[in-house]
């Protein structure tokens, strides 16, 4: 489970150094495993499917964690091809067993065993086969500790319980990168259709689906349905989601001050920047939109003019702001529509980067500048860009002084955050 980021690894000793132990150490370590969080409990030792552990795998899958089991070192079909009974329709869907395969991982390891013929009987009356359910992964002279031979000694080892862990990282790995997979209970059905066939086309009774495939598990796999909250649903190859922005506030202290930050971890401030504490003032990204140096330095100016009762204007309208998006895009002033609604007169120019020696240099056939001017005074009201380093280009200023837009431009600047 290295391989997922951020993942606690938990290890509970159920057999002793002979490799034996009860059911009941076995049941107790899972249930000893959901109460400290598991989201992925590795039973690395052979299948059995007692009364107490049945129990225990239920709970464990009821509470959102999927089992990964490995399948045996017997050479032969799983219980001799007979069916599992108690287990619940939650737990098969959240259930991988997982079989060894030699060391160019191309076939089975002579002492793994195989799905065989036989089911999980689930509680509902379903029937899934264990071949539905079977993974492969790699199970030959894997490097792992052996603590016979010392604290920090490490040594190969072979069996499916070498197999295993390996299919448990793959799990935790893929709901560390899309937590809705976990969310789902979906994450061990990705990666069963995604496995690389072995044996026959499909599942069969000798390699199940397959050999676990990260690299499929991770490409878009069939056709991408996105329903939105209106119920209307979109067709895609791929979706891209945006999770905005969350403010590091939960090492603050808060609420020492009094304070709590929203769901997002951002703290409420009135137009002088004051948050509920009076004497205490927030700017910057914790208060959210729009998050950028510039505007930050300015909000900070102004609440410190409020704590020392100087006068201060707020021109929200007159922050630089910037989006650092292929192309970049950045703007200062009002917008077109804003104009047209405050019936405020104004003409547009436009200047395309292609026009300029440096954008062709560039090579940049489609970035373009755009003011907007009032008619009668000149005055700058808008200026916006499009294109490379649009947001290291400082707003537009005009030659009049009167200018509101040249004012905030002089000293609030959209740069780079670093």
């Amino acid at each position: 489970m290295g391989v997922a980021p951020n993942a606690n690894i938990v290890a509970e000793k159920v057999l002793n150094s002979n490799g034996s132990g009860t059911s009941a150490d076995v049941a107790s370590g899972i249930n000893k495993a959901v109460a400290a969080g598991a989201s992925v409990i590795n039973l690395s030792l052979t299948f059995l499917p007692t009364a107490d552990i049945i129990a225990a795998v239920n709970n464990a899958t009821a509470k959102g964690a999927f089992i990964v089991w490995a399948g045996g070192n017997d050479a032969k079909a799983l219980l001799n091809n007979a069916n599992t009974n108690g287990l619940t329709a939650n737990t098969i869907k959240h259930l991988l067993l997982v079989g060894a395969l030699d060391t160019n991982a191309t076939q089975n390891a002579t002492f793994s065993n195989r799905p065989g013929s036989g089911s999980l009987l689930d509680t509902s009356g379903g029937k899934t086969s264990y071949a539905a359910r079977w993974i492969t992964a790699p199970g030959v002279n894997i490097l792992a500790p052996g603590i016979q031979y010392g604290a920090t000694a490490m040594a190969t080892w072979s069996g499916t319980s070498m197999s295993a862990p390996l299919i448990s990282g793959s799990l935790a790995l893929l709901q560390s990168a899309w937590p809705i997979l976990k969310t789902n209970g979906t994450t061990a059905n990705l990666l069963l259709a995604t496995t690389t066939d072995l044996g026959a086309k499909g599942i069969d009774a000798e390699y199940g689906t397959g050999r676990v495939n990260l690299l499929a598990a991770f490409s878009p796999y069939g056709p991408l349905t996105t329903t939105l909250a209106s119920g209307k649903t979109l067709h895609a190859d791929c979706l891209l989601y945006s999770g905005g922005r969350q403010g590091a506030t939960d090492k603050l202290g808060l609420a020492a001050a009094g304070l709590a930050a929203d769901e997002r971890g951002r703290i409420k401030v009135n137009e002088t920047f004051q948050t509920s504490a009076p004497h205490v003032y927030a700017c910057g990204d914790v208060i959210g939109f729009p998050a950028l140096a510039s505007t930050s330095m300015e909000q900070g100016r102004l609440a410190a003019c409020h704590m020392f009762g100087a006068p201060m204007v707020l021109e929200e309208e007159m922050l630089p702001y910037g989006i650092y998006a292929i192309p970049e895009i950045s703007m200062v002033g009002a917008t077109e529509d804003a104009l047209t609604e405050r019936a405020v007169p104004y003409e547009t120019g436009i200047a395309y980067y292609r026009e300029t020696a440096r954008g062709q240099l560039l090579g940049d056939e489609t970035g373009m500048l755009k003011l907007l001017i009032h008619q009668q005074t000149e005055a700058i009201l808008g200026v916006h860009i499009i294109g490379t380093s649009a947001t290291w280009l400082s707003p537009a200023t005009s030659e009049r002084e009167s200018s509101p837009l040249l004012r905030t431009a002089r000293t609030s600047q959209p740069w780079r955050r670093a």
